[in-house]
């Protein structure tokens, strides 16, 4: 004897794979079941055997947006924020690196300013010893009065006060100088470049203003941003 069931089962599965590519090109693979248990006959002899059928789906896409411009626009945003965000980057290094380099030209002019301030110093120190000496002298023979040598006096103090001044103003010059070309070791540095008969080679105030227009990170910063 047979007997059938009308009671059904049915599993679906699937599994999908999706690549895409920074211009829009989307590739898309993927594969389905449909397994369908369909009504089973029972045989009182022989025991039960199911009636099982499946079927399933294979499919492969491949497309393409349609861009304007070809590939430069639409889907290829991605790339270009990339270049952008990278030609930022290359901006705000360049702008650091010549404010790096305006600050240690600063700070080596202003190390040959002290060093020449230092040599004024030491020479007007040195005729304002010579002329209290002197005027020590004259006081000595006769030549003059006693209260000449406080004029002179007041003024060699002054000078000499100057040269430490001049001194300390050098020593701050060179350790901001070692500071930021971080040279290690050296507790003194001297600039090789005179003041006297230097010139400056500044350009045309029109050239100047259009190379900076045009080359300047900060205005190429905002540009790009």
């Amino acid at each position: 004897a047979t007997s059938t069931s009308s009671r059904q089962r049915r599993l679906n599965y699937g599994l999908g794979v999706e690549w895409k590519s920074t211009v829009g090109t989307k590739l898309e693979a993927g594969l389905g079941i449909d397994q369908r248990l369909a009504g089973t006959t029972t045989d009182s002899t022989t025991g039960t055997t199911s009636n099982i059928t499946h079927s399933g789906d294979f499919g492969l896409s491949l497309t393409q947006p349609l861009l304007k411009d070809a590939w430069s626009t639409g889907a290829a945003t991605p790339l270009q924020e990339a270049a952008i965000d990278s030609a930022i980057q290359r901006e705000i290094f360049r702008d650091q690196l010549n404010s790096l380099i305006v600050e240690i030209d600063s700070a080596y002019w202003q190390l040959a300013f002290a060093q020449g301030d230092l040599a004024t110093k030491m020479r007007s120190r040195d005729r304002a010893k010579g002329q209290f000496d002197d005027t020590a002298e004259n006081i000595r023979r006769g030549i003059v009065a006693d209260a000449e040598i406080y004029v002179v006096e007041e003024n060699l103090v002054f000078f000499k006060q100057e040269l430490i001044r001049a001194k300390e103003h050098l020593r701050l010059a060179q350790r901001k100088l070692l500071r930021l070309l971080n040279l290690k070791g050296i507790k003194t540095i001297k600039a090789s470049s005179a003041l006297d008969g230097f010139t400056s080679n500044i350009p045309p105030q029109q050239t100047a203003l259009k190379t900076g227009l045009k080359q300047n990170p900060e205005i190429r910063l905002q540009r790009l941003r």
